[in-house]
C-alpha cells in the first residue's frame, strides 16, 4: 500500500508528467500578414499548442511568457516563439516563423 500512495503521489504532484503526456507540439499560423503597401507593415499570429501537460506558457521574440495564443500588431520579419507546459522545463518547443506580407 506505501509503494501504491508514493506513485500516486509523484503523479498528482506532476512529476510523473512524461508518462501521462503526449509531446508538446507547436503550429504557428498567421492570421493577418503584412500589406506591402502599408506605411507599417504589421500582421497578427496564432499559435497552436497540443500535446504535453496544460497549461500552456508564450513567449514571442524573447517577451515575458503569458497564456496568450494570439498576438496581435508584430512587425515583418523573423517571429520567435517559445511555449511551455505546465511541466517546463521538461517540455519545452521553440520555433521560428517568418511573418511576409
Amino acid at each position: 500500500m506505501k509503494v501504491l500512495y508514493a506513485v500516486c503521489a509523484l503523479i498528482l504532484s506532476g512529476l510523473c508528467h512524461t508518462a501521462l503526456s503526449t509531446p508538446l507540439t507547436v503550429d504557428v499560423v498567421a492570421t493577418s500578414r503584412p500589406c506591402i503597401d502599408d506605411l507599417v507593415s504589421r500582421g497578427n499570429i496564432r499559435v497552436d499548442i497540443s500535446g504535453g501537460l496544460p497549461p500552456y506558457s508564450v513567449s514571442v521574440n524573447n517577451g515575458p511568457f503569458s497564456a496568450a495564443t494570439t498576438f496581435n500588431d508584430l512587425n515583418i520579419g523573423t517571429i520567435f516563439i517559445m511555449v511551455v507546459d505546465s511541466t517546463s522545463p521538461s517540455q519545452v518547443v521553440a520555433k521560428s516563423f517568418n511573418l511576409l506580407p
